[in-house]
């Protein structure tokens, strides 16, 4: 997580492949870990998030998902 970006977990410093964007409204906070080294001058960190959510929020078919992702 890049220091000041709290609302975005990258999957690794300057790489900007984005795992989980969160809403900043969210109230969610990742825990921060220790830092990595980056090639930049920005400080990126260790995260770690843990969401809990019911099986209704859930799904077993991903072709609607996939399918919305294609309409966009």
């Amino acid at each position: 997580m890049q220091e000041g970006a709290e609302n975005a977990i990258y999957y690794a410093p300057n790489r900007r492949i984005l795992n989980v964007a969160l809403g900043r409204t969210s109230g969610v906070k990742p825990k921060l870990g220790k830092q990595v080294e980056s090639d930049s001058d920005k400080k990126w960190y260790e995260a770690e998030l843990i969401i809990k959510t019911t099986k209704n929020n859930l799904t077993n078919d991903v072709k609607p998902l996939y399918k919305a992702a294609n309409d966009m």
